[in-house]
């Protein structure tokens, strides 16, 4: 499986170089970011899911592996 991690700060066109690379090599494109704000939209939990990020267990490494295992 070909994975590419693209980063970059808020507007600083990250997710659309991301979009467009995955077009481009024809791979599927995941945000993490769009993710969670999508289930914690649906689920109203936002402040839960600021809190985890927030928390010891947002600064784990394992955490963020998990993350992009997705």
């Amino acid at each position: 499986m070909v994975v590419i991690a693209v980063s970059g700060l808020p507007g600083s066109g990250s997710s659309t170089l991301s979009k467009l690379l995955a077009e481009k090599l024809n791979l599927n494109y995941f945000s993490p970011g769009e993710y969670f704000k999508d289930h914690s939209n649906k689920s109203n939990q936002t402040s839960k899911a600021l809190d985890v990020f927030k928390s010891g267990k947002g600064k784990e490494k394992k955490f963020h592996e998990s993350i992009d295992e997705m």
